[in-house]
């Protein structure tokens, strides 16, 4: 069957306006009206109709006196539904349930959104003081054990290179003092056809979160990953 022109165009808008949302996703920062134009290779005025209409829905919003553009929280919400039905990444959250109940301490997975490792489920035990962390939340690469993660396996870190090896030969990251002051993280890499997909995070007192396979809490966090088939790779 042919397409009328009118559904034609309809649909062309529909693939500029993901190309665009694909722009923003993947920019770790927010970006300015002619940059987004000349990534999608069409007119600044162009580019200002789109997204007039994806901030109208809620998908796109600007900040600061520049007026940047970045993904809203309504679309970064459904990119956490979506994630949330994948059976692997929800099979990740099923696991840091049961970890965090084995060891009552707060767990966490994150995700890579936007480039930048966001928590996308969270859930807090009894020994770790109440945290605001929770879905959404972002760390910046290096200031916290799950950033590390991301980090040591990406094509670019910005880790010391001693670090990242040490990270990767080990199988899990330790960082204390953050993200949270008095407090310590771990995480291990979740692994999907040799890709990293997630990474698992424990968080609470310095004590309890010693980088030593031995203890209890890290002994814990790798065989929970490695039922995921998420070992060090």
């Amino acid at each position: 069957m042919v397409k009328s022109p009118e559904r034609q165009r309809g649909v062309q808008s529909v693939d500029m306006a993901i190309r665009l949302l694909e722009i923003v996703r993947k920019e770790s920062q927010p970006m300015m009206l002619r940059d987004i134009a000349v990534s999608a290779g069409i007119t600044s005025a162009q580019a200002h109709t789109y997204m007039s209409s994806l901030k109208k829905f809620g998908m796109i919003e600007q900040l600061g006196d520049a007026g940047r553009y970045a993904l809203s929280d309504t679309t970064l919400t459904f990119a956490r539904h979506v994630i949330r039905n994948d059976a692997t990444l929800n099979a990740n959250i099923n696991a840091a349930r049961s970890l965090s109940a084995e060891i009552q301490e707060m767990v966490t997975v994150d995700c890579l959104v936007q480039e930048q490792p966001t928590v996308i489920f969270a859930v807090q035990g009894p020994r770790t003081p109440s945290l605001s962390l929770r879905p959404g939340t972002r760390s910046r690469i290096g200031n916290s054990a799950a950033a590390r993660i991301f980090d040591a396996w990406s094509d670019t870190p910005e880790m010391n290179p001693n670090l990242s090896r040490i990270i990767r030969a080990s199988g899990y990251a330790h960082a204390e003092g953050t993200p949270v002051p008095h407090l310590a993280s771990l995480a291990a890499p979740v692994f999907r056809e040799g890709a990293l997909v997630a990474s698992i995070s424990v968080i609470g007192f310095p004590d309890a979160m010693a980088p030593e396979p031995e203890r209890p809490v890290l002994r814990a966090l790798l065989a929970a990953v490695s039922s995921l088939g998420g070992s060090s790779a």
